[in-house]
């Protein structure tokens, strides 16, 4: 890191970019072997408990009835409370929608971080999952963006000296478009893997006998976070044509949600991270996921 401060103070941004891609790489590489794995499967341990809980709650909610499942990241969950603040009291639209289709048999798959390849392996785990079902895909959010750390990168920083965690994060934030501009693009799943995944993923509900599957679009950024993310409508483009080809080879019904929140943008479809879905956003997203699947 002094190396890549030093050449920022030079006025030299590229190899900069380059030293701090090496102090990233070194976060993971240095700490004992095992250890960062031990960390990234604790935490998925955290967000799979979460994602369990919120699925018996929606199963007992609709226990009997047509099948549904919905697979879905951190979108489809409730946002944390802080400590001290009033618990939310609006329902997310898995809720609504198990209120509303008194004839389905609900499962929410539904969990922070998760991406088009967690699904295919949650498929894969359980030949019975999705069998005649229909079924709801919203992820892509997790797999499409741009990262200035992977998963493994972002949690090792907490195995640094505080001092030195902070000069990697104060560089990342303030060179955030240096560094996404001059190294090269890295996903949590790339944009083949991601093709490949949906297509895994349709194959598999077609031989499982699924009834209706919908593919959700990606909501867009906000325009706020457009300057310090370079090409970042292209990148999320890219990824929203992927599902709309996925779809159309599939014929898989396609919901486009990013349309039909961004209609909704002056509306409080969104919370104040312009990502998050608000209560008017779970009443779309519900509303017009039920329009496709109609009783």
């Amino acid at each position: 890191m002094d190396r890549a401060e030093a050449l920022i103070k030079a006025g030299r941004s590229g190899p900069a970019v380059q030293a701090f891609a090496l102090a990233r790489a070194l976060s993971v590489n240095l700490p004992p072997a095992g250890t960062i794995a031990a960390i990234v499967a604790r935490n998925e341990k955290v967000f799979r408990t979460e994602r369990e809980r919120h699925r018996s709650a929606i199963a007992a909610r609709r226990p009997t009835g047509r099948g549904l499942v919905i697979f879905a990241d951190s979108l489809g969950l409730p946002r944390p409370v802080a400590r001290g603040a009033e618990p939310l009291e609006d329902r997310v639209y898995a809720e609504l929608i198990a209120d509303a289709a008194t004839d389905r048999a609900m499962t929410s798959i539904c969990q922070r971080y998760f991406t088009t390849s967690h699904i295919l392996q949650e498929l894969e785990a359980d030949p019975q999952l999705a069998a005649g079902a229909d079924v709801i895909i919203h992820v892509g959010l997790n797999d499409c963006v741009n990262r200035m750390f992977l998963e493994d990168e972002r949690l090792s920083l907490d195995l640094l000296p505080e001092e030195l965690k902070t000069r990697v994060v104060t560089f990342s934030n303030r060179h955030r478009r240096a560094i996404l501009t001059d190294l090269a693009s890295r996903h949590y799943v790339s944009p083949e893997k991601f093709s490949a995944n949906l297509d895994a993923i349709l194959v598999l509900l077609k031989q499982r006998k699924a009834q209706r599957v919908v593919l959700t679009t990606i909501i867009l950024p906000p325009i706020s976070a457009w300057p310090s993310t370079p090409f970042i409508n292209r990148n999320f483009a890219d990824y929203n044509m992927r599902i709309m080809s996925a779809a159309r080879n599939h014929s898989a019904l396609l919901f486009d949600l990013d349309r039909h929140i961004w209609r909704a943008q002056h509306e409080g479809a969104l919370l104040s991270d312009g990502m998050h879905l608000a209560s008017e956003g779970h009443r779309i997203f519900a509303r017009e996921a039920m329009a496709l699947l109609p009783v």
